[in-house]
């Protein structure tokens, strides 16, 4: 049966498309200027969900920042599942129909297991084909009839699939290496025993969950911020105390009614959570580094728009099989050109209906500035709109850059206060803990 699979993620909250943040999702022909009620309570019901997902793993209970599991995902079609503690980080992204518990370094101690952090997952009308992904110390292969097969990953993740066919079930052992991470002693790896008849079902999604992995002391988001951030950080940028920004939050919106102020901080909210999806998820600046990327259409065009192309199941499995073995392909970036190009050339075009191009999101920063009742918060604004409006004339990813930090700082580090106001609802702390040091508000 052939399943179309979107590789390119069709982010309907992506990129630039901040600019869905605002306004009335009902009715997509309609023009609004900013976000209404209905979006401002389902974001709070997302996060609200998103935190009691944090405190139940299939029967275990979590706590701490040594375990989290994260809530369900923009299209709540799969959950982030993640294990934290001081030496190791696993996660993995679930579909809706799969389960998982989470076991510590102390719970897998009262099993007498090989072990030293797990998280187990399984098909919920499976539940006796139990997948682990985890961290072994000691670790050692052996056997004869082992099938071998190098692996790599779409994030950089690299390592080597034993396969071998016994009696009546699969035995299956991936073991995982991060690029920059010192494995000795021990190994991250994914282990299973399905069944023969079961791994037929089985196969497609666990293959599709398996480029999901992340391994390492490191997550995902924290190895993107290595670099990815650098050429625009303010130097020696110091992030600011919770007095601080409380003291120029008030000061900033002195004046204004409680009802413009939620209008402002959830507008520029849902812009920031939507560009950082995006950034951490959708290779949002790698994209628009390329000025004739589609990702740019979100810029450019209300309406319907392409964004990206779609594969038919076969054309997914020969891109793997290829990829895995193309010799010009040496790193991320020469693997990202290859499948552009390899998208093109075997895929569908995507569309999907933009609701707000960067015309639109400029006139609604500027009647956000109408509400203001004082200058301070002015100038950050004014240079929210002029990178905005940069962004579409020269296509130059800088300034989509300066737009998420802004929108950042903005949202994390003064009408929110990211420490007390986000923290709880993410698995992943490290991405509220940036301050980029861009607002003029704080000199």
């Amino acid at each position: 049966m052939k399943r179309k699979i979107l590789l390119s993620m069709l982010v309907v909250m992506t990129s630039i498309c901040m600019l869905t943040a605002c306004g009335n999702s009902s009715n997509p022909a309609q023009d609004t200027k900013s976000t209404d009620a209905t979006k401002s309570e389902s974001m709070m019901q997302d996060e609200e969900k998103q935190a009691a997902e944090e405190t139940n793993a299939v029967g275990t209970t979590l706590s701490g920042d040594d375990q989290e599991a994260a809530g369900v995902d923009a299209d709540s079609m799969s959950r982030n599942v993640v294990y934290r503690s001081d030496e190791f980080y696993l996660s993995i992204v679930l579909p809706e129909d799969w389960e998982y518990r989470i076991l510590s370094e102390e719970d897998l101690e009262k099993e007498d297991n090989l072990y030293s952090c797990a998280i187990r997952f399984w098909q919920k009308d499976y539940p006796e084909d139990i997948f682990v992904l985890g961290y072994q110390a000691p670790f050692g292969m052996c056997g004869t009839g082992v099938t071998i097969d190098e692996l790599k990953l779409e994030n950089g993740i690299t390592g080597w699939r034993y396969t071998e066919e016994l009696d009546s079930s699969l035995w299956l052992t991936i073991t995982l290496n991060h690029p920059e991470n010192d494995v000795s002693g021990g190994t991250y790896l994914i282990t299973a025993s399905p069944s023969l008849n079961d791994w037929k079902v089985l196969e497609p999604a666990f293959e599709e969950i398996l480029q999901t992995v992340w391994v390492g002391t490191k997550s995902g988001a924290e190895e993107l911020l290595k670099g990815a951030d650098d050429d625009l950080l303010k130097e020696d940028a110091d992030v600011p105390s919770k007095e601080t920004v409380l003291e120029r939050r008030n000061a900033c919106l002195q004046g204004m009614s409680e009802e413009d102020i939620a209008r402002l901080t959830e507008n520029i909210k849902v812009a920031n959570l939507a560009m950082e999806y995006s950034f951490l998820y959708d290779r949002l600046f790698e994209r628009m580094a390329d000025p004739e990327d589609l990702y740019w259409n979100y810029v450019d065009q209300k309406g319907d728009i392409q964004i990206g192309y779609s594969l038919e199941q076969e054309a997914v499995d020969a891109w793997k099989e290829y990829s895995q073995n193309a010799e010009e392909i040496t790193d991320m970036d020469s693997y990202w050109k290859a499948y552009q190009q390899y998208e093109e050339e075997h895929g569908q075009p995507v569309y999907t209906y933009n609701r707000f191009d960067a015309d639109n999101f400029i006139a609604l920063m500027e009647e956000m500035k109408g509400l203001l009742k004082n200058d301070m918060l002015t100038a950050d604004l004014n240079q929210l709109i002029e990178n905005t409006r940069q962004a579409k004339e020269t296509h130059d990813v800088t300034y989509i850059k300066e737009i998420y930090y802004l929108l950042h700082d903005m949202d994390y580090y003064l009408l929110r206060y990211a420490p007390d106001d986000v923290a709880s609802f993410v698995q992943d702390k490290g991405r509220i803990a940036v301050y980029y040091g861009v607002l003029q508000v704080y000199g």
